[in-house]
């Protein structure tokens, strides 16, 4: 039997799993080639979330509860995919024989997913990567949570949380924890006390990487928050009370969270492909890397480098462009192993995004309208479930986003 490998089990790797796992059924192949996903660890997580995971208070739910709103079990999401999932370490791989090293085993592949994802950036920034909690993984966003409610129980003056970076997910942890203040004023029997936020971005503007209107959309909703902002200022060092900044100026803080910027996998430094900014695998259309002798080589997600045709700009990291990328390459394997001449390529288009930035409230841009408010918040709910009824089934999807749905609006801050 022929095997197909997915490394990673992403946005990109998942969907790269499930629809070949799809495809190989309808096409009759399932006899003849098998699919495995490898991932380090046992869940799928829907990072989009986690800022929620990270402002939610202990007493409104438990560590287990929100766990299973973000991650999901692998194995449960693909075993009746006609898909098997390894729960093991990417350690290096021969392309040349085919062969794929992880910790614990060897597997030989006929194609090959590269999906490895991105792990945070701090840009040898001295001090940053000991000091700054990320916002990355379910874990992170505990850790987040824990630290922000043993500062309220214990300190009696303004909580200093300094955010590094203006982009989605820096303005969605600021505007959610901005919103979380008074109920942990009251949880922990505070009295006049709160939080001073500074969300610090290097450019112009928050969301930068988005277009003006919904950038001043987004200041003016974190100003009406109390939110401020440091435009045009960079965090050049930091330790363990204080972020150093560009304009040579400093500012004390109690928790120093960075969403600054992310990295590709270390893990895709030895790949003998071609690299592009930060490391990343620079693929074509197609999502084939740019190395012709290894066509039966794909890469999705965090991990490439997609450039626009016409803007040479690069597709954004965000989880619907790796979700596409992740379903190209699947067909572009079914075409080949099927031998037809048509290859699928990845349609470049302005994919609608959402910035959710404070209890029912968020900014969307779809196409050519954008939407702000209670209409945007609500728009982001359907698209949160939309994802899960790619994944599981639908009495599965329905039961978990009904589940968060019940505990974040317990929240007073949603209401």
């Amino acid at each position: 039997m022929k095997h197909i490998v997915i490394l990673g089990a992403g946005f990109g790797g998942l969907q790269a799993a499930l629809t070949l796992g799809k495809q190989l059924r309808r096409h009759h192949l399932s006899e003849e080639y098998s699919v495995t996903l490898v991932d380090k660890n046992r869940f799928h997580t829907f990072t989009p979330l986690l800022y929620e995971i990270a402002a939610t208070s202990p007493e409104t739910a438990t560590n287990l509860e929100l766990q299973t709103l973000v991650s999901f079990p692998l194995e449960r999401l693909v075993r009746k995919r006609g898909v098997a999932f390894m729960q093991d370490t990417f350690v290096a791989l021969d392309l040349d024989r085919k062969i794929v090293a992880l910790s614990k085993s060897r597997i030989g592949f006929d194609y090959l997913v590269i999906a490895l994802g991105s792990e945070p950036y701090y840009f040898d920034i001295p001090g940053l990567d000991t000091y700054a909690l990320s916002l990355k993984t379910f874990d992170d966003a505990i850790r987040i949570r824990d630290r922000v409610v043993s500062l309220f129980r214990t300190s009696e003056r303004n909580v200093r949380i300094i955010v590094g970076g203006g982009g989605p997910n820096g303005v969605e942890i600021a505007s959610e924890i901005r919103q979380w203040i008074p109920e942990l004023d009251e949880e922990c029997g505070r009295k006049n006390c709160g939080a001073e936020i500074t969300i610090v971005e290097g450019s112009a503007r928050v969301l930068a990487a988005f277009d003006e209107k919904t950038s001043e959309q987004a200041m003016k909703r974190l100003h009406t928050l109390g939110i401020s902002t440091l435009l045009n200022a960079r965090i050049t060092k930091a330790d363990k009370e204080r972020a150093y900044l560009s304009d040579g100026t400093s500012k004390n803080y109690d928790i120093l969270i960075w969403t600054g910027g992310v990295t590709t996998n270390s893990a895709v430094n030895s790949l003998p492909l071609k690299k592009g900014g930060r490391g990343r695998i620079e693929i074509n259309k197609n999502t084939v890397p740019d190395e012709a002798k290894y066509d039966s080589v794909f890469a999705v997600g965090d991990n490439t480098l997609l450039l626009h045709p016409l803007t040479r700009m690069p597709t954004p990291l965000m989880a619907r462009p790796a979700i596409v990328e992740g379903r190209v390459a699947a067909k572009n394997i079914i075409a080949a192993i099927t031998k037809r001449d048509r290859r699928y390529g990845y349609p470049f288009r302005s994919y609608p995004y959402i910035a959710p930035l404070g209890g029912k409230y968020a900014i969307a841009k779809v196409g050519r309208f954008t939407l702000s408010g209670l209409p945007a918040w609500i728009f982001k709910g359907f698209t949160e479930l939309n994802y899960f009824f790619s994944i599981m089934p639908f009495p599965t999807a329905i039961k978990v986003w009904f589940k968060g749905l019940k505990i974040f609006i317990r929240n007073d801050r949603l209401g």
